[in-house]
């Protein structure tokens, strides 16, 4: 409870008050490494441009299914790039060799 410029032992300036808030998450845009249509075998990064605090989980979906990066028969792979100037997370998607059943919305 603030109370008489004070908020437990720390003292607060009634003249001045700054709240600042990550969003949660805001998808910015996505892009492909490669132009559509891909042919099988070709090597493929979908990159998601997010804001949202460094806390933040990104989990990607195909046709509105997770997508389970860790199957045996499969290369793909995730990971979240730093902040670019921009205040953009980028979380990427990548495909050592995309195949047929790699086809749908992500």
């Amino acid at each position: 409870m603030l109370k008489l410029g004070k908020l437990g032992s720390f003292d607060f300036d009634h003249d001045y008050q700054e709240i600042y808030s990550e969003p949660a998450l805001r998808i910015d845009r996505m892009e492909a490494s490669e132009v559509m249509p891909i042919a099988e075998g070709t090597e493929l990064t979908l990159a998601c441009m997010i804001q949202g605090s460094e806390d933040m989980k990104v989990k990607w979906f195909k046709d509105g299914n997770p997508v389970h990066v860790l199957t045996g028969e499969r290369s793909m792979w995730t990971t979240i790039v730093p902040k670019n100037s921009q205040e953009q997370y980028t979380a990427l998607l990548g495909f050592d060799r995309v195949a047929s059943l790699d086809t749908g919305r992500f």
